[in-house]
């Protein structure tokens, strides 16, 4: 007997009425429905927002999808058949209603995009709602087999073991062939250490035996090395007074001779934080502005993916894994170490005194200030303030002229609490999972071609299909499809990208659309949540982006630490009854952690007293529930 959810018992009548008027460009008629040549997919959004077309068929890699035949004995493209989607896309602000409507009227269609599903893909199959395609991924999709064996941490994410150890696929994942370059981190006003930082009068000698054996001075920050009169590892600064050029072209010449107090061109430690702090309130006080400030931090006290938190000999402050152990951080010595910090920057004025009431995403908090150069340090999109960018928005007349962000990695804590929570690499961060996506097939599929829609599927998974679904057409593709609309021709591109060879010898994409132009995005299929997403961070490849130098200095600082402790990924391989469990506690952590945390960094409750007002809690107890999973991927 099949396992009866909630979703399930939802009432028909009402569901059928909110099913109605919540899609917008829901694809091609559905006379062809009983095609088996014909799948209906539900996808969480198009490209392009309407701009480009309202129907997803529309979209150039898709219409070069459906114009050919898929060989199902030799795999990939050649004799065989066609295949035809047509694709239900929800109201922006519905996706979850209207996905969990569909599943309880059973109105659902072939194919079914799982980002907001609040159920896993083996709990579907369970519901006799998605198909287990075991048999149809190993005959048909060796590419895709072959990629999860190679990585076995995407594999473990992917597929589902049985009591008796065999591997079963209830879904299709779309893969990150590498890290994916962040789209968001935080940034700095470069203009304002040049203008306002006095420089210190030591810095970190890098070329000293101290430094190169530990990796910093003996005793730091300086302050405290000169308290302590010892300056080993420091060296007295060639550099007594800042100057900036912009060049001709900004984002790409810009240069100046800033060093921070660690001796290094870009911020490194929580100590060059605080410098810059200093000259932040500078700037601030000559600009008269009374709702200015430093830095501003989640409403909550702290992000729950880690940054900043991280900072401080690891973790998050929240579920974490600690060297392949699920913990609960929040009452540990270094989220303790993280909010004494946050609590000396908030009685130096340094932290937005508001914080705690504003409840903007992490990466957009307060970005009415922030585009008008009210904010020293802030989190955001890479496109919207960095370089010489945020010189359009500035309400001061002198930041108009030169005012310049630039990237800040996350930083090196070498001033607050014990050797135990200094000098650590951060370990918890927000970067996107490897598995970027998830596809199931439901059972309204049981009669038709899987055969060829599998054969697809696995074309996805090598690098000709990854680059048509990531990037779009060349203009071979092109000259070879009938495109109805045309938007290359429409937009003056004569294909996506091209092939070369680089000077160091490997394959080079070079993108040929701008990745300012959103037409970039609206010719790929990467909607279609299956393949490899390109993300270019390897050795086997490289895709040229028309991107600035600013940009690519910020990649790399914002990828300079490793990920190790995010436990989001395996909290979707939880079964439904466990899923339960851990997404009340979750929620029960969280609202304590906003009602209470803010007050430990405003001074009005203890550390103690938060601590023993979580762990009344015991947050703890459900991290066997990750643990297992993890013991089970060991």
């Amino acid at each position: 007997m099949k396992k009866i959810t909630w979703k399930r018992m939802l009432s028909v009548a009402l569901a059928a009425t909110m099913v109605a008027g919540v899609f917008t460009g829901c694809g091609k008629s559905s006379s062809k429905s009983n095609d088996p040549d014909h799948f209906s997919m539900w996808i969480f959004q198009t490209d392009g927002a309407g701009k480009y077309y309202t129907d997803y068929n529309d979209s150039a890699a898709v219409q070069y999808i459906e114009a050919q035949t898929w060989d199902t004995e030799n795999g990939g493209i050649g004799d065989g058949e066609s295949l035809d989607f047509d694709f239900q896309v929800p109201v922006a602000g519905s996706e979850s209603d209207n996905f969990n409507t569909l599943l309880s009227t059973g109105d659902y269609p072939d194919l079914l995009d799982l980002t907001v599903s609040s159920e896993n893909a083996e709990a579907l199959a369970d519901d006799g709602i998605l198909m287990d395609i075991t048999e149809y991924v190993e005959k048909y999709m060796p590419n895709y087999v072959a990629y999860l064996e190679q990585n076995p941490e995407l594999k473990m994410l992917c597929t589902s073991t049985d009591d008796e150890g065999k591997t079963h696929y209830y879904q299709i994942c779309m893969l990150g062939d590498s890290v994916r370059d962040p789209w968001q981190g935080y940034m700095y006003r470069r203009d304002w250490i040049v203008k306002y930082a006095t420089p210190t009068d030591y810095v970190w000698d890098w070329d000293s035996d101290t430094v190169k054996k530990n990796g910093h001075p003996e005793v730091t920050p300086l302050s405290e090395a000169k308290k302590q009169n010892n300056l080993t590892g420091w060296k007295k600064n060639e550099v007594t007074s800042f100057s900036a050029s912009d060049g001709d072209d900004p984002d790409n010449t810009y240069e100046d001779n800033v060093i921070f107090p660690s001796g290094t061109s870009d911020p490194l430690t929580i100590s060059d934080w605080e410098w810059m702090f200093e000259a932040f309130d500078k700037a601030i006080a000559e600009r008269g502005w009374d709702d200015a400030y430093d830095i501003s931090i989640s409403y909550m006290g702290n992000s729950t993916l880690g940054d900043l938190v991280s900072s401080f000999g690891g973790g998050n402050g929240y579920y974490y894994i600690n060297d392949g152990t699920v913990e609960y951080d929040g009452t540990s010595e270094n989220f303790k170490t993280y909010t004494e910090c946050m609590q000396n920057w908030y009685d130096q004025g340094w932290l937005d005194k508001q914080f705690y009431t504003r409840t903007d995403i992490f990466y957009m908090i307060n970005t009415t200030g922030v585009s008008q150069g009210k904010v020293g340090l802030w989190s955001a999109y890479t496109g919207t303030a960095l370089g010489s960018v945020i010189r359009d928005t500035c309400m001061d007349e002198s930041d108009k002229e030169d005012a310049y962000a630039m990237a800040a990695p996350l930083p090196i804590n070498d001033t607050y609490g014990s050797d135990a929570q200094k000098f650590k690499d951060p370990d918890c961060m927000y970067h996107d999972s490897r598995k970027a996506a998830a596809l199931g097939v439901t059972n309204k599929c049981e009669d038709k071609d899987l055969a060829t829609l599998f054969t697809f599927f696995d074309w996805t998974y090598t690098m000709e299909g990854a680059l048509l679904t990531n990037l779009g057409l060349t203009e071979e593709q092109i000259s070879e499809t009938k495109l109805d609309p045309n938007l290359y021709e429409e937009y003056g591109y004569k294909g996506s990208y091209e092939l070369t060879t680089g000077d160091d010898g490997k394959p080079l994409y070079t993108q040929l659309i701008p990745l300012d132009d959103a037409v970039g995005g609206a010719v790929t299929a990467t909607r279609m949540c299956v393949g490899l997403q390109l993300n270019g961070n390897t050795d086997d490849y490289t895709i040229e982006q028309d991107e600035s130098a600013v940009l690519k200095h910020a990649y790399e600082l914002w990828t300079k630490y490793e990920d190790t402790g995010s436990a989001s990924d395996y909290a979707s391989l939880l079964n439904s009854d466990d899923s339960q469990t851990w997404s009340t506690m979750q929620t029960t952590v969280r609202d304590y952690m906003s009602q209470n945390l803010p007050q430990v960094i405003r001074g009005e409750k203890t550390w103690d007293e938060y601590v023993a007002g979580m762990e009344a809690n015991d947050p703890s107890s459900v991290c066997e529930l990750l643990q297992k999973q993890i013991d089970k991927a060991k």
